[in-house]
């Protein structure tokens, strides 16, 4: 230090500063300030500002006179110290002369007993008075207490010590000399001790060096013994003594008043200042310090007034005490508390750079409220900065470091005890390992029960289908059957078999089930279940195969759920190991983890909670060896522990010590990501725990990992031990290595090569799959990626390898890019269906057959044809391998193949049948391949025919369904006799009918075949539905002789088309049938049976019907139509018939004519009138004309010769000429009427009766 104060004295310690500051200018920072400042004081500070309120208060309570004991009042570090000392320094005025005592606390030990405690207080306030009385009488120079009774002991110098001597010895010399003057001589001449002449110069010289050398060894020796003199006491007076060191007097003031007195009358001190005597917690020291100075202001021979200024807490007088003993109090206003200290760390760790948050510094500042614990922080933050950070050049959390400082001063005990290795940190640290270890153990408690229910759940399963195969024999045992054996397809089963554990109960699902048995008497028989659901079950229970279907389901989501559990079981340990004791408080209940005893240190809580103490405290309150492992290497260990990633390529020098000062769970965390690190790991210890959760970690934090993972696999040395483990940890890797979108189609085919060659078969396979719906994900790139095979040859990966990576994934190659790969892979796929049937695979496939090794077809023939007649080709290939893949899978062949090529159109006659044979469960593919193929079924009784036998309806209703396919797109030879097959088979459709109708021309000139149409054919075809033209030509092809028809029987249309036709023979009979069926056809059977009609009139009853169809019909000649109605009644008159005899044509009775005039509209009985006048006498003429209104009714009247006007018109011309032929009239002319209209005027000839 002493040093350092030269330095600064010297002028280019400034030029050094001046030149520094320049430098760093920009920085706004000064460099005396960085190198001055680092550091606060402790001690009071003597320039506080804004306190003239308190200065001027305090100068007022001095100058009082009757002001005598002042207060300073104010909590601990509010800065009173300061105040006075910026008071002090301020205010240098002759008139106040103070000096300051300040006492320490002094510490005890919890007494036992009441007589110990007072006996304690006793001590202490005599020890208070003791170090008054040194402080007060050491506060001067010796000198100044001449008087006094203390002896003190001082600093004696030297020269002035040799100098009294010098002269006490040259006193003594003179007087020796004048007493012995002569004897001196007399002995001076004799031994010459001092001559002056020349020739005695040089032995005088010596003897007076002599002299002065004994002078100063005396000097010396004295000062010597004067230094180690100790002084015990103070004799005061003859009996007074002040005991230094260990006085028991019960009063110090009392035995040494005088000299208190007499320090104050010779010192002219006016005020005392008293600090920290309210730290003692016994104010009897105050009442004697009032009674002192009362003593002093009272005293005479002091001429002034002394002021005691006390420097206390506000808590030490309570209520009027305080007012009553003090003279005047000056309150101070804290200059820190716990509301504002915030401000005070924001402005210093501002000003330092430290990297503290606001947020940090606002919370942690509400737990200080003292100036000097905050400026000590401060101190010891710098300093311990400086040691463990920058100067171990280590990465540590100044926050961490920032929350340790603050509570080490705060609990220096307790952290003097942390670090012991104990106390209440430690012991928050061991209720976390405790808290850990009991929650793992009860994770590892559910863990084993779910896996014992887990492995129980087969056990129950075995026992269940157990259960279901005795309900399936139940039957045979109930009724005395003795079981034999159990048929499934070309299988058989004993019943021992069958009850093992080893029979898949799945074979139950197959129809047809044979059980063959003995019935109680012996003899063997076979029973046929073609459905074990519905055989096994019953109106209250289901079969077994639905309580199987159950059984198989909910077993399975048991299992699901129960691995789901284990793994998130495990997913829990590993969290709950890695979790710090920050993020343990987050996830639990802090009640569950820290002991009452901790969690009553608030601000510990505080600290442990937001994680500002951690695991890592030990970093932060111990310096760092270098020996084990580097700075960088310590540096990368704490910014783990810190979560604070480092770079990937952070150099690691002694990675296999870093390893083992990580703990396990360390290796879970994303900051562990580091090249270096797992390379040793890979390369050490590939299968430990710690590498094994390195790897987790990555695949956990893929946002993070995919980085590193994508950049070490290039990095490393080990990549096939790297992707072998993520393979086996990372389910679902190539899913997110296929869907990156940073990822090229090399890269992600680049890592898949890789990953391809280095895994086993049990790691592709569960790579393979991923999701709840199981799809294969490597298998679905591959089948895109269709040049991949080839990739897989060219990347060195073997035929052998190869063929071991699709047994496992089972892919189904979609593209013959495919088949770029070795001659054995190609067989692998062939042989194991490994390829999609489609027709460019299928095209592929019999392209390799057709053009290796010796199969019987004509090469040439299949390579051309395969897109014109795939399947025929396929026949004629003969391949086991594809012949029995597309059988497996026809429907799919078909759907994909045959239909989907265009040009596949040219299949033969053979290939359609047996396509249609095989498919006759699926009648829609069959319609659409008859559809599309250009074929001729020449002889239906081979299309599908062998199965119609079996008797089965829905084989048989798919047949006709297929066979009506072919009549509807024209695909049957045009013969008889396939109509007469389709006939046999499924009688007569609309589609056999449409058939005919669009082909019959054909058909009926087809005379080969027709002889095979039967009658019943016959018989059974007009009675169908159809067009009627088609129904009148065959009417006229095929004719049945002496057919009789049954009206009934047919419909309106048929027996219309065999009236045309002239089908049946004429009856009565036939006609009244007809006549009361089908009405509507009376007329054309009257007009087509006009001869067999009329020689059958007498036995014909005629009615209005028939009578209307003859009288209408043109067939039928005016006799003929005479002839019946001369037979006919006038009650068959319909209005049809009397519009015709209205006309007049024939001739009929007075009673028909009324009947018509009955029937016929008004407008239309004139005409039947004029024409039929002829059936009516004159006088019923009259009645008639009474009927028909203006002016006919005029005619009426007989009685009398009058004329009557009538319009001119052609019915009343030819009316009128009638009447005057009967002479009804007498004559007619005509005349003009007054509207112009002409008229004819009859003159009615009166009747004489």
């Amino acid at each position: 230090m002493k040093f350092y104060n030269k330095i600064k004295e010297t002028k280019w310690y400034n030029w050094f500063l001046d030149k520094i500051n320049e430098l760093i200018k920009k920085n706004g920072k000064e460099a005396r300030n960085i190198i001055e400042n680092d550091y606060i004081s402790l001690a009071p500070i003597d320039n506080v500002e804004n306190a003239e309120v308190y200065f001027q208060a305090l100068i007022w309570a001095i100058k009082q006179k009757r002001v005598n004991n002042i207060a300073i009042t104010g909590p601990y570090g509010s800065g009173k110290s300061s105040i006075i000392e910026t008071f002090l320094k301020r205010e240098k005025r002759k008139e106040i002369k103070n000096i300051n005592i300040s006492l320490a606390n002094f510490s005890r030990k919890k007494e036992e007993s009441d007589v110990e405690r007072e006996k304690a207080n006793s001590s202490q306030e005599e020890k208070i008075e003791e170090e008054i009385l040194k402080q007060l009488f050491y506060k001067v120079k010796y000198k100044k207490l001449p008087q006094s009774r203390y002896k003190r002991l001082h600093k004696i110098s030297g020269v002035w010590l040799f100098t009294k001597i010098f002269m006490v010895i040259a006193v003594i010399g003179l007087l020796i000399y004048q007493l012995f003057k002569d004897s001196l001589q007399e002995f001076n001449k004799k031994r010459a001790l001092f001559v002056f002449e020349k020739s005695g110069i040089i032995s005088t010289i010596c003897t007076i060096v002599l002299i002065v050398v004994l002078i100063i060894i005396i000097t010396y020796w004295l000062w010597l013994a004067l230094s180690k003199i100790k002084i015990k006491g103070l004799n005061i007076a003859d009996k007074a003594l002040i005991e230094l060191d260990n006085t028991k007097s019960s009063s110090a003031f009392n035995k040494n008043m005088d000299e208190i007195v007499y320090f104050f009358e010779v010192n002219k001190f006016n005020v005392v200042f008293f600090e920290d005597l309210d730290r003692f917690g016994d104010n009897s020291i105050f009442i004697k310090l009032r009674e002192l100075n009362t003593i002093l202001n009272n005293n005479d021979m002091i001429k002034r007034k002394i002021a005691f200024v006390y420097v206390i807490r506000d808590d030490v007088f309570l209520g009027k005490e305080r007012t009553k003993f003090f003279d005047f109090i000056l309150p101070i206003v804290p200059f820190i508390n716990s509301t504002n200290s915030v401000e005070v760390m924001r402005k210093w760790l501002g000003e330092r750079k430290y990297n503290i948050s606001d947020e940090f510094i606002k919370r942690v500042s509400v737990y200080i409220d003292d100036m000097r614990i905050l400026n000590n922080v401060f101190n010891e933050l710098n300093i311990y900065k400086k040691l463990l950070t920058e100067g171990q050049k280590l990465n540590l959390e100044d926050e961490h470091m920032a929350a340790l400082i603050i509570f080490k001063n705060l609990y220096p005990k307790d952290f003097s005890d942390l670090q012991a290795e104990k106390g209440i940190v430690k012991e928050a640290f061991e209720n976390k390992v405790s808290f850990v270890k009991n929650k793992i153990e009860s994770i590892k408690e559910e863990y084993t029960d779910c896996k014992n229910i887990l492995n129980s759940i087969d056990e129950e399963v075995l026992d269940t289908l157990t259960e279901l195969k005795k309900i399936f024999i139940f039957d045979f045992v109930l009724y005395d059957r003795n079981y034999i054996s159990l048929n499934i397809g070309d299988n058989s089963y004993s019943f021992k078999t069958f009850m093992s554990d080893e029979f898949d109960f799945e074979l139950l699902l197959t129809d047809n089930i044979v059980i063959n048995y003995r019935n109680e008497n012996g003899y063997t028989q076979t029973e046929t279940i073609k459905n074990v659901n519905e055989y096994t079950s019953s109106n209250n229970s289901k079969g077994i195969i639905d309580k199987y279907n159950y059984l198989k389901h909910n077993t399975h989501k048991r299992k699901v759920d129960l691995q789901q559990q284990i793994s998130e079981l495990q997913e829990k340990e590993r969290t709950i190991r890695s979790l710090k004791l920050k993020e343990l408080i987050k996830e639990y209940n802090i009640k569950d983890i820290l002991s009452e005893n901790v969690r009553e240190n608030k601000l510990l809580v505080f600290l442990l909670r937001n994680g500002y103490i951690d695991e890592s405290y030990s970093n932060y309150m111990n310096i760092f060896h270098e020996h084990s492992i580097t700075a960088d290497d310590m540096n990368f260990i704490l910014s783990i522990r810190n979560y604070e990633a480092k770079q990937f390529d952070y150099k690691l020098t002694k990675c296999e010590q870093i390893i083992e000062n990580l703990s396990e769970y360390e290796f879970e965390q994303l900051e562990i990501f580091n090249y270096d690190l797992l390379e040793c790991l890979l390369e050490k210890m590939p299968s430990s725990i710690k590498c094994i959760n390195f790897i987790k970690a990555l695949i956990s934090n893929l946002s993070i990992g995919w980085d590193f993972i994508n950049e070490f696999s290039s990095y490393t040395k080990h990549r096939e031990c790297f992707l072998q483990l993520l393979a086996k940890y990372w389910d679902n890797m190539w899913t997110f290595i296929s869907n990156h979108p940073a990822l090229d189609k090399n890269r992600k085919e680049g890592f898949l090569l890789e990953i391809l060659r280095c895994i086993d078969k049990n790691t592709l396979q569960v790579l393979n799959v991923v999701g709840e719906d199981e799809k294969k994900c490597i298998s679905e790139y591959l089948k895109k990626n269709h040049m991949f095979m080839l990739h897989m040859k060219e990347h060195g990966i073997s035929a052998k390898k190869t063929i071991e990576v699709l047994e496992v994934i089972n892919i189904k190659f979609e593209k013959r890019d495919c088949f770029s790969t070795y001659e054995e892979v190609k067989q692998y796929i062939i042989e194991n269906n490994m390829y999609e049937i489609n027709p460019e695979m299928m095209g592929c496939v019999i392209d390799y057959i057709a053009l290796n090794s010796g199969y019987s077809v004509d090469n040439t023939y299949a390579v051309d044809n395969k897109n014109r007649c795939n399947y025929t080709v396929i026949r004629k290939l003969d391949n086991k391998f594809i012949n029995n893949y597309i059988i497996e899978n026809f429907e799919e062949y078909i759907e994909n193949v045959v239909l989907a090529i265009e040009s596949n159109t040219e299949e033969k006659e053979e290939a359609v049948l047996d396509m249609l044979s095989r498919l006759v469960n699926n009648t829609e593919l069959c319609n659409r391949i008859i559809e599309k193929e250009a074929v001729v079924i020449n002889n239906l009784e081979y299309c599908c025919a062998d199965i119609l036998d079996d008797g089965d309806d829905e084989i048989r209703d798919n047949t006709k369904t297929i066979w009506n396919s072919i009549l509807l797109n024209q695909r049957l030879g045009l013969v008889w006799t396939n109509i007469m097959i389709y006939y046999e088979q499924f009688g007569i459709s609309s589609q056999l009918i449409d058939f005919i109708d669009a082909n019959f021309g054909s058909l009926a000139n087809e005379e080969s075949s027709i002889e095979n149409v039967t009658e019943d054919f016959i018989k059974d075809f007009i009675k169908k539905d159809m067009k009627q033209e088609l129904y009148i030509a065959f009417l006229k092809n095929f004719r049945l002789e002496d057919f009789s028809v049954d009206v009934e029987s047919y419909k309106e249309k048929q027996i219309e088309g065999m009236l045309d036709t002239l089908y049946f023979v004429f009856s009565v009979e036939i006609l009244k049938k007809i006549k009361e069926v089908y009405p509507k056809l009376l007329s054309k059977l009257l007009h087509n049976y006009r001869k067999e009609v009329l020689s059958n009139i007498e036995r014909i009853p005629v009615d209005s019907a028939i009578l209307e169809s003859i009288i209408v019909d043109d067939n039928y000649s005016i006799s003929d139509k005479q002839e019946i109605f001369d037979n006919a009644s006038a009650k068959d008159v319909t209005i049809n018939i009397a519009r015709y005899l209205k006309q007049g044509k024939i001739n009929v009775s007075k009673a028909t004519v009324d009947a018509c005039w009955e029937l016929l509209p008004k407008e239309e009985c004139y005409e039947l009138l004029k024409n039929n006048i002829d059936s009516y006498t004159n006088d019923q003429l009259s009645v008639k004309f009474g009927e028909m209104g203006k002016p006919y009714e005029d005619l009426q009247d007989r009685n009398r010769r009058h004329t009557v006007w009538f319009f001119k018109d052609k019915y009343n011309i030819e009316l009128l000429k009638l009447l005057e032929k009967r002479e009804y009239i007498t004559s007619t002319y005509e005349k003009t009427g007054h509207d112009k209209q002409l008229y004819i005027i009859a003159r009615v000839k009166r009747c004489n009766k």
